[in-house]
């Protein structure tokens, strides 16, 4: 038995295939943006880490530190560079130390600045080291 095939049966034309091949183009576009971007968010959010890390280590530094050799006033900018994704990044570090009880205690501020295409961010972290 022979199978003539129906005449009305037909294949995608040439403009549902270019129809498709768009909307799939589009997509994919739509997903390396969504890529990127998440990419770009990740490595800012690791830049930020670091930061908190980085005046995490200072404070518990600052901690460790005597109170009678703590100094009121704000000591020079220095920076600090860290390997990030297998690059280098500076922060900028300044130290902050106010009295905030004459004679029985001082607030002591790190604040971390780093710089990230081209804008500039800042984290601060404080902690209160009193005479014991």
């Amino acid at each position: 038995m022979v199978r003539i095939a129906m005449p009305n049966n037909k294949g995608f034309t040439l403009i549902e295939s270019v129809i498709a091949i768009l909307l799939l183009t589009l997509m994919m576009l739509w997903t390396i943006q969504a890529m990127i971007s998440a990419y770009g968010y990740a490595s800012r959010n690791q830049l930020r880490d670091e930061a908190v890390r980085l005046s995490e280590e200072l404070l518990t530094t600052e901690r460790n530190t005597a109170y009678a050799a703590l100094t009121p006033g704000i000591t020079p900018t220095y920076t600090i560079s860290r390997q990030i994704r297998n690059f280098d990044h500076a922060y900028s570090i300044d130290r902050t130390v106010t009295s905030e009880v004459p004679g029985l205690a001082y607030s002591v501020a790190i604040n971390v600045g780093w710089t990230d295409k081209g804008k500039t961010y800042n984290y601060s972290a404080t902690t209160i080291i009193g005479d014991k």
